[in-house]
């Protein structure tokens, strides 16, 4: 590592999807975006960083879409790029917080006078739809179209910006005409994929291809399973934050975990900040 390398400062954002921040000290990554400021990178390959030469690693919403195996290698990576001082911040769904929220409803479900059926609904699907559908969006995607949106406060509650954007979308199941639309866009290579497999098959390659295109979650965590898989990559610090507070100065200025007009992005999330140095 050159001199100069130990002195500049770089912020990675990695997988960062349409939330980064533009110029110096950022540089984006994701595995595909068509904004000049975000690099091109399927981290499964590692980061593209010399070690010791990041002073901070962003990783908000990314580690959840990746296998426990795969996810303690990333955290891996993010530890070797880090400089011996530098902050790794993780943001993920928080597992223990839907699960104490699910029973929460459920018990309100059963009392006198009886809770939300719609809240319930929802929480469920909060902790098992991102990590089973097999289709782009899954259940969550036509919640507000079945169900109507007098819960949509609660939604916006718990999930943040991403509810408001589920609420605007709330498209009607496709018809026929639209599967239709669907299959005439198919290349000739999945057309001819299409003739060849039976069925049961052409539905096995499709889910398959969904389930491993990125967008499924293939891991939960709470703050004792994230803690130890930190450790385990080779931080020795772990310290539990929340959208506002950070080590990272001036870190309500970007506007990741906080939008600009004061909502936060993604609540209820479980927030951490990690270092090399001693605990």
């Amino acid at each position: 590592m050159s001199a100069g390398d130990r002195m500049k400062t770089t912020y990675l954002n990695v997988g960062c999807g349409k939330r980064f921040c533009k110029g110096e000290p950022w540089v984006n990554l994701d595995v595909g975006s068509a904004d000049a400021s975000v690099v091109p990178w399927d981290v499964r390959a590692g980061l593209p960083m010399e070690s010791e030469t990041v002073d901070v690693v962003y990783l908000s919403h990314v580690l959840e879409h990746f296998s426990e195996e795969a996810g303690a290698r990333l955290a891996a990576e993010c530890c070797r790029v880090l400089k011996p001082d530098g902050i790794l911040r993780v943001v993920v769904p928080d597992l223990e917080g839907i699960c104490r929220e699910y029973l929460r409803q459920l018990e309100e479900i059963r009392s006198a006078p009886p809770g939300h059926p719609d809240r319930l609904a929802w929480i469920k699907l909060e902790l098992l739809d991102q990590c089973s559908r097999h289709e782009s969006g899954g259940s969550m995607k036509t919640f507000f179209h079945e169900r109507g949106r007098d819960d949509l406060d609660y939604v916006v509650d718990r999930i943040g910006t991403v509810g408001i954007q589920l609420a605007k979308a709330s498209p009607a199941p496709a018809g026929k005409e639209g599967r239709h639309e669907e299959r005439s866009r198919l290349s000739i290579r999945e057309r001819l994929l299409e003739a060849l497999l039976r069925p049961e098959e052409a539905e096995a390659l499709r889910v398959g291809r969904f389930r491993l295109g990125g967008e499924v979650h293939l891991h939960m965590y709470d703050s004792f399973s994230l803690e130890q898989v930190l450790k385990g990559a080779g931080f020795r610090r772990v310290e539990f934050r929340d959208a506002d507070t950070s080590r990272i100065a001036d870190w309500s200025s970007y506007h990741l975990d906080r939008d600009p007009d004061g909502r936060e992005h993604a609540p209820h999330s479980l927030y951490a900040e990690a270092g090399k140095g001693p605990a």
